[in-house]
């Protein structure tokens, strides 16, 4: 009768007997614990928390307040077989009367899933003002410089004009990725338009040219000039997937070696 009445219940109950023998589970405590019914019957209470990982202290705790008739409760955390984490609440209390411990297990692995998602977004957002703040303090120093650059380097000629060029083109390079970071810290709409990619191409190039001549790589594009690469996308990622792609092939070659960039069209499909 005792089994017919709770496993008409949505909440999984333990019926436990005062010595600490389990008299009756039902078919929801196999779903939440993962064992059979006929396994927990009989057992002693503690077989309930077996496959989980519990301080000592906390159960010590627990028995403690069921000594004393109160309201025992206890979180338990366990590794499912998939390797994720289950997350189940014990509430017990027992019963004077019929001298029976009554138990309820609560799933709270949606319920946690979803503060540590909260959790996690506000240290997301937490960082993201901390980036923003860095970035605007990197940036102006980045500013004087740059203005520097451009007053020495009207008045150089030769090797000392070309390293200007590349200072000027490294702080540029810096901007561009410090530009990076500032989006990364504000909420950003995936906002999609139609741009050149081989124009896009070419600025990448020239960020990471000096990079390639400090590694004695000679970096080359090539494409067909008369020809239209219109594409439809979000610039700024297809920006950094190229960033990236050329940065990654410079950092991988040898010294003296040689990159080629090539851009080409088959059948209104672009090829990088």
């Amino acid at each position: 009768e005792l089994e017919r009445m709770t496993n008409k219940m949505n909440q999984a109950v333990i019926v436990t007997s005062k010595q600490g023998k389990i008299l009756s589970v039902n078919t929801k405590v196999a779903e939440l614990l993962g064992k059979r019914t006929d396994y927990l019957v009989d057992k002693s209470h503690d077989v309930i928390f077996e496959d989980f990982e519990n301080e000592s202290n906390a159960i010590m705790q627990y028995y403690k307040r069921l000594n004393a008739s109160e309201l025992a409760t206890i979180d338990a955390i366990k590794t499912t077989d998939n390797g994720e984490m289950s997350y189940l609440r014990f509430e017990s209390v027992t019963d004077t009367k019929s001298n029976l411990l009554i138990t309820t297990i609560f799933d709270e692995t949606e319920k946690m899933s979803l503060l540590e998602k909260i959790e996690y977004q506000n240290s997301i957002n937490f960082i993201g003002q901390h980036i923003a703040t860095l970035v605007h303090e990197i940036r102006n120093p980045m500013t004087s410089l740059y203005g520097f650059i451009q007053l020495l380097k009207g008045e150089a000629v030769g090797e000392t004009q070309r390293m200007f060029t590349i200072m000027e083109s490294e702080l540029k390079q810096m901007d561009f990725l410090v530009s990076n970071l500032l989006n990364f810290s504000k909420p950003q709409k995936l906002l999609f338009e139609y741009f050149c990619f081989k124009e896009m191409v070419k600025e990448v190039i020239d960020l990471l040219q000096a990079q390639a001549i400090m590694s004695n790589t000679l970096l080359t594009f090539q494409c067909n000039e008369q020809q239209s690469f219109s594409i439809r996308g979000n610039k700024v990622r297809l920006k950094q997937m190229a960033l990236n792609l050329i940065k990654n092939a410079i950092e991988a070659v040898d010294i003296d070696g040689r990159i080629i960039v090539k851009l080409t069209l088959v059948d209104n499909n672009i090829e990088f």
